[in-house]
């Protein structure tokens, strides 16, 4: 995302507009690009709420592509942090979408932020 702090204005912009074409998917998505740039600025409890209601929004658009790729930074976002619990649910959740989807490079993203954890993503999601 580049420089957190300069972000703040392109980013209510985007969402001033995105909102007039009610584009939910795109909104949601918005909501986890500001929560990483929480996260940057060091804004832990703004930051997890901010990329909670994007994934809650990406979940109900169905948009499983940016849902996933959402899941794996939020995982990161969680590991980076200590909290191995979250990490793990959204990467395994991450995984068994980017499965689903065929994308093979989403999951060698997965597969090592998943070893940090002494977790293994199985191919058949078990």
């Amino acid at each position: 995302m580049g420089r957190a702090e300069d972000a703040a204005g392109e980013l209510a912009e985007a969402k001033r507009l995105v909102q007039i074409l009610e584009e939910r998917d795109t909104l949601a998505l918005l909501d986890v690009y500001e929560g990483q740039r929480e996260f940057e600025l060091g804004r832990w409890s703004r930051a997890t709420q901010l990329l909670e209601r994007g994934l809650r929004g990406l979940r109900a658009c169905a948009d499983r592509a940016d849902l996933a790729r959402s899941l794996v930074y939020a995982g990161r976002f969680h590991l980076d942090h200590g909290e191995t619990r979250d990490a793990q649910r959204y990467l395994d959740e991450a995984a068994e979408l980017a499965r689903s989807l065929g994308n093979i490079a989403l999951l060698s993203e997965i597969e090592p932020l998943l070893r940090t954890l002494g977790v293994r993503a199985h191919p058949t999601g078990g």
